[in-house]
């Protein structure tokens, strides 16, 4: 079948104008709904990145101040096991003064009254004894039961002097200091 065309030839031309416009046209709707739609996955995208990025920013705040509070914790941690060392080095340096003492109640004769007790160095190892006895055999006595205790080492009698009694100011008696080694591992026992 063959179509003829009768139409005349301005006509035609008119028509063919027609359709290019046409196309034209549904070009121009296609990329302006092209633009359209690029611009709203644009927007969402942005839209996207920035609720995420806000939501990082708290994320980052939170994490900050975690961190601060894992510094304060690091640092209460250190100072805690200070503490617990500190502990464990007293109780590794602590003495059985019941033990101390009780033994140097055994070793002091009746006629001998003691005045003190002191530490001459920092090591707690010399001590320093003070008192007042009756006579030189007494202070002589004492040292020797002080030199026949495990507790105490090295017993020197350093000092004698005649002096009065301090509860009886009629009466004479000795003055005397006494100076030792602590032994320390007897004494922590």
């Amino acid at each position: 079948m063959i179509r003829l065309n009768l139409l005349p030839p301005e006509i035609k031309e008119d028509i063919r104008y027609a359709k290019k416009n046409e196309a034209l046209y549904q070009l121009l709707i296609k990329i302006i709904a092209g633009f359209a739609i690029a611009a709203t996955v644009i927007g969402v995208i942005g839209y996207i990145v920035y609720t995420n990025q806000e939501i990082a920013k708290d994320e980052k705040n939170v994490v900050e101040a975690q961190l601060a509070s894992w510094k304060n914790t690091e640092g209460d941690a250190r100072d805690f096991a200070d503490r617990l060392n500190l502990v464990d080095k007293i109780q590794g340096e602590k003495l059985n003064w019941t033990l101390i003492f009780s033994e140097l109640a055994a070793s002091t004769p009746a006629n001998v009254k003691l005045v003190s007790f002191d530490f001459t160095n920092n090591a707690k190892d010399r001590v320093s004894l003070t008192g007042f006895a009756l006579s030189n055999a007494d202070i002589g006595t004492f040292r020797q039961l002080l030199s026949g205790s495990k507790i105490f080492q090295y017993v020197d009698i350093e000092s004698m002097t005649a002096a009065t009694d301090p509860a009886d100011s009629a009466r004479k008696v000795l003055s005397f200091k006494i100076t030792m080694n602590l032994n320390q591992v007897e004494a922590k026992k």
